[in-house]
């Protein structure tokens, strides 16, 4: 999200959206407030979703939307599973919500706070993996219906970008999928 005292506008949106922790009380910087929100956030969501979402699954949501919708989210998703990427490195998609939980507390980030627009069909996320290490994730989402479905972000650890080869083989794998790839997104630079 930050890098130093560089605040990008999604940054400031993220940092608008956390509940305030009144345990923080002092940060080094921008990245570090991000980040201890985050994590505060992070947990929260964690106790409400594994009483709420713990079971849930996408496919009984899907099922009650349009052929079209579930058809589409099931070519790209199988789409980006399947793609060959190099020197071991493979995209994942979240079966439940839990997952995008257990993705969070890996990558220090909130893509646990996604469960709701995932569980919709409103975004699709996937995750990237290096062998076992879990080092990115993205949300992919689709700006008006029946229309392709654009990258929205892609991003590391801690909200930083993925290396540059990395990130162009996911996207690589993506436009394959069908799935429009803008010059910028959040975490294309």
């Amino acid at each position: 999200m930050c890098d130093g005292a560089k605040v990008t506008l999604n940054g400031l949106g993220d940092l608008a959206r956390f509940p305030v922790d009144p345990t923080v009380t002092r940060v080094e910087s921008w990245a570090d407030l991000h980040d201890r929100l985050a994590r505060a956030q992070r947990d929260q969501l964690r106790r409400q979703q594994i009483e709420r979402l713990g079971g849930m699954t996408r496919d009984l949501t899907v099922q009650q939307k349009a052929d079209v919708l579930r058809e589409s989210i099931s070519h790209v998703e199988s789409s980006l599973v399947s793609a060959k990427l190099p020197d071991g490195y493979r995209i994942t998609v979240p079966r439940t919500a839990l997952d995008l939980v257990e993705w969070g507390d890996r990558l220090h980030n909130c893509i646990g706070g996604y469960a709701h627009a995932w569980n919709t069909g409103r975004s699709i996320l996937g995750s990237v993996h290096h062998g076992e290490d879990l080092i990115g994730a993205f949300e992919l989402v689709q700006p008006d219906s029946g229309n392709a479905w654009k990258i929205e972000q892609m991003l590391g650890k801690r909200n930083r970008g993925l290396e540059p080869e990395v990130r162009s083989a996911v996207e690589q794998a993506m436009t394959q999928a069908g799935v429009d790839v803008p010059q910028t997104y959040w975490g294309s630079r």
